[in-house]
């Protein structure tokens, strides 16, 4: 298990429950050219609004040996994932309970997928750590989450 293919299975998780661009690592855009390349998607009135997820390794804590890893040289590597996610203000359609609906499917996925579909030892759960709050991202007013998530991968001592 690497920590490459669970921030993969991670970024496939969350694309899959938000249909929104999901980035393997957090982005700094300087101009709104850079916002609507990483970010933006097209609602159904053909206006583009931010939707866009991206992920970052908070933390990371090995876990002492238990009689057993120390015998087959493994032990257990805990990371902290944390996801933040934008997506652009439009009260008049309702977008503050969409993006609640949003945060509790991603939940939700994590929440049915104890083992990121294989890729870690356990995962888990998925805790809202900013459950919906209102930024700005560049010059958009967004609504805005973080979502933490630990998952534990088998690390072997042996090349």
């Amino acid at each position: 298990m690497a920590l490459a293919e669970v921030r993969e299975q991670i970024q496939k998780f969350v694309a899959n429950a938000t249909n929104a661009p999901v980035w393997e690592y957090e982005r700094v855009v300087k101009t709104k050219k850079q916002i609507e390349d990483i970010g933006t998607t097209v609602d159904s009135k053909g206006e583009r609004l931010i939707h866009v997820w991206m992920i970052t390794v908070e933390a990371d804590d090995a876990v002492p040996d238990t009689p057993e890893e120390q015998a087959d040289f493994t032990f257990d590597r805990i990371y902290t994932f944390v996801l933040r996610g934008y997506r652009s203000l439009d009260d008049a359609e309702g977008s503050g309970m969409e993006w609640q609906d949003t945060i509790e499917a991603i939940l939700s996925i994590f929440d049915t997928n104890p083992t990121l579909g294989g890729k870690a030892v356990r995962s888990g759960p998925p805790i809202g750590r900013v459950r919906d709050d209102h930024r700005a991202f560049g010059d958009w007013g967004c609504h805005y989450a973080e979502i933490s998530l630990d998952a534990t991968l088998k690390v072997s001592r042996v090349a």
